[in-house]
Formats: structure tokens, sequence, C-alpha cells
């Protein structure tokens, strides 16, 4: 009996270790992935670590990347209409945002230092607060 719980123990312990990464559609969810096009609509990515990760025209409307760290990542062409994204204990540094839809995006104080933000829209609606709540510094541009 003493083996048996000592096996069950090991067991517990081992396969604890093995956390699967969180997959949206075919998309795993980690630093470094490529998910080109993917179809990420309305995905709660609050706290994710995508740095790195090529996005490049995927569907990240309506999803709520508060808090996501996306260091070095190409959104080239992305939807990202209605999202979520204030970077509250996120980082936003160095992102290509070229080409991507920023319609009625929520970006209030959220940071992204030396990002590429010419985008192809970006309509932000009647706040035109929105340009006081963001910060830009660095190699960054808007358009």
């Amino acid at each position: 009996m003493a083996n048996l719980l000592r096996l069950v123990a090991c067991l517990f312990v081992l396969l604890s270790f093995n956390a699967k990464a969180l997959v949206i559609n075919g998309c795993t969810i980690e630093p470094d992935t490529s998910c080109p096009g993917a179809n990420l609509r309305v995905a709660n990515l609050s706290g994710a670590n995508l740095s790195g990760a090529y996005l490049d025209g995927a569907d990240l409307s309506d999803a709520n990347l508060s808090g996501a760290y996306l260091d070095g990542a190409d959104l080239t062409g992305a939807d990202l209409s209605y999202i979520s994204a204030n970077s509250n204990m996120g980082a936003f540094t160095s992102i290509n945002l070229s080409g991507a839809n920023l319609t009625n995006a929520n970006l209030f104080y959220a940071y992204f230092p030396n990002s590429n933000l010419e985008t192809g829209v970006m309509k932000l609606g009647s706040d035109e607060s929105f340009y006081n709540q963001i910060e830009v510094e660095g190699d960054c541009c808007f358009s």
C-alpha cells in the first residue's frame, strides 16, 4: 500500500509538469508562435505571452489583449478592430502593426515603444483624448 501511494504521488508530480500551451483554432498561444491568418476573434488573450509571434493577417477583432506580452510581434495586416489592449503590466515593444485595422480599438494607456503603427485603418471614434492616452517612444509613427 505504501508503494502504491508513492507511485501515485510520483505520477501526480510528473503529470503536473506537463502543462500544455493554450491552443485557439489551431494557433498555439506561446512566444514565437507562427499563426499567419489565424482566427483569434473574441479570444481572451489577457496576460498571454506572444512575444515574437508571427500573426500576419490574423483576425484578433474583439480580442482582449490587456496585459499581454507582444514584444517583437508581427501583426502586419491583422484585424485588431474593437480589441482591448490596455498595456497594464504587458509589453507592446517593437510591434509591427503596419497595415493593421485598429478601428475602434481600446488602446487607452497602451504603450508602444519602438513600434510601427503605420496602419491602413485607424478610426477611433470621436474620442479626441485618444492621443493623450497612448504613449509612443523611439522609432514609432502614426499615419
